[in-house]
């Protein structure tokens, strides 16, 4: 008690000259010690000492442990270490996949695996408790250049139900909502073929009613880079389409595929194929294809995406797709193990190589520095009370810096500089400002009516 009283007289009388020993009960000391502690305490007050380039003089507090001092403030705390050295070298910590979300990044020519930030983790809205999804396997989709989206297998609920379920990127766990996730039930455990063959007739159901919107009977439509087994589920699925199959894989051309070698030019690659082609796809995993930017000069590309935000019923899509693949397993793909990811090619990850997160012991992620983004939320409005003075406007330009959109200001005079209001708006936030005397229950509750009329709900409230 006496200790926290002493912190509190030195913040509110800064010249007030306090320090406090601590002494246990084992250590052996004698009066000289103590007076030494004093005359240090004294000297550090004079003049002649106050005028050398010290950076720190007076610890308020010191414990003498064991015959050795120590300073209680200094505890060591290697979580915040790690973080704050990770600024400057790699630095890797071993983890749980039990007990850890664990994501999938790339750099600039490695990928590395990361553990998402405690910060950032969703929260579930009050009365509602958002399901988890314990990821067993994940495999990109076909089109995809990079590593997302992907399509998860895992179990979740207290039966382990074996579902299948969409992931913006290969990680250990999916937040599954009712509002960005798509799940479907299967019976598990579910085998890495049908769960290639899943992609491929999911891809093929969403590329065929693409095509058939926007192609007419006269059109031949030109699909470039999609592997044998990819193939075979297009065809049966391409009534009323003239598909058209090339690649410039030699090696995995399948049969009834027009091979492209890698240094064609665009006019002997318009010779290679019948005429009436005018649209074409790419479900190729190369990134730095030359062929694809030749085919796109030719003919017109054609884009689409398996996102079944504007599907009626995604869930129902993703139950035909692995009912089908049920019946017709594929037979290229790869498996790589969690743990073997860093150090590996972002192109090592592409389609149809499946990342297998069903480890029972530790795997190494790497440590990443605090970074602010993505930990306020647009849609959302924080409540600062009484910071209206310079910390409280960079605290607010920070907030807004790092997704913060609707930002309330209150004090007793509610006096905040125009200017700054205008480089916040200019920003793009919603600053409101509101006399309010945070003692006084009917102004605050003023307030509160304020916000609930005008803006959206409270995510946050700082005072100061």
């Amino acid at each position: 008690m006496m200790t926290g009283l002493g912190r509190a007289l030195i913040t509110k009388l800064p010249q007030l000259s306090l320090q406090f020993l601590d002494i246990t009960r084992l250590t052996t000391f004698d009066a000289r010690f103590i007076v030494e502690s004093f005359l240090k305490l004294k000297l550090a007050k004079s003049p002649e000492f106050s005028r050398s380039p010290m950076l720190w003089s007076t610890e308020p507090e010191l414990s003498l442990q064991e015959d050795v001092l120590r300073i209680p403030r200094v505890i060591m705390d290697d979580e915040r270490n790690d973080r704050l050295n990770s600024l400057r070298r790699t630095i890797t910590k071993d983890v749980l996949l039990a007990e850890t979300e664990v994501i999938v990044c790339p750099t600039e020519d490695s990928l590395c695996l990361q553990e998402k930030a405690a910060w950032l983790r969703r929260h579930s809205a009050p009365g509602h408790r958002d399901s988890s999804l314990c990821v067993k396997q994940s495999v990109s989709l076909p089109f995809c250049k990079g590593i997302g989206p992907v399509l998860c297998a895992g179990t979740m609920g207290l039966k382990d139900e074996t579902v299948l379920a969409f992931a913006a990127y290969h990680c250990s766990r999916v937040v599954i909502t009712d509002s960005n996730t798509f799940i479907t039930s299967v019976p598990g455990p579910i085998p890495n073929a049908i769960l290639v063959a899943t992609t491929h007739h999911l891809v093929a159901t969403r590329l065929h009613s693409r095509l058939c919107a926007i192609s007419s009977r006269n059109d031949a439509i030109l699909i470039y880079g999609a592997t044998s087994d990819m193939i075979a589920v297009l065809r049966t699925k391409s009534s009323g389409l003239k598909l058209v199959f090339a690649t410039s894989e030699e090696e995995e051309m399948a049969q009834g595929s027009i091979f492209i070698h890698k240094r064609a030019s665009a006019r002997s690659i318009r010779l290679l194929f019948p005429r009436g082609i005018r649209y074409v796809v790419d479900l190729s995993y190369a990134t730095n294809d030359t062929i694809e930017s030749r085919l796109v000069e030719l003919y017109e590309q054609v884009t689409f995406s398996v996102d079944l935000a504007g599907v009626l019923d995604g869930s129902d899509l993703l139950r035909k797709a692995f009912s089908s693949a049920s019946q017709s397993t594929a037979s290229t793909f790869s498996i790589i193990p969690a743990r073997d990811l860093p150090g590996l090619s972002p192109a090592s990850l592409g389609y149809p190589t499946i990342v297998n997160w069903a480890s029972t012991g530790s795997i190494p992620v790497t440590v990443q520095p605090i970074n602010g983004g993505g930990l306020f939320s647009a849609e959302k409005t924080y409540l600062m009370v009484g910071l209206v003075s310079d910390l409280g406007r960079s605290i607010c330009r920070w907030m807004i810096e790092n997704g913060a959109k609707y930002i309330v200001l209150t004090s007793r005079s509610a006096i905040v500089d125009s200017l700054w209001l205008s480089e916040m708006e200019a920003l793009g936030a919603v600053i409101s400002v509101h006399k309010m005397d945070v003692s006084e229950r009917k102004s605050v509750q003023t307030v509160c009516d304020i916000i609930k009329k005008t803006l959206p709900p409270i995510a946050g409230v700082c005072n100061y």
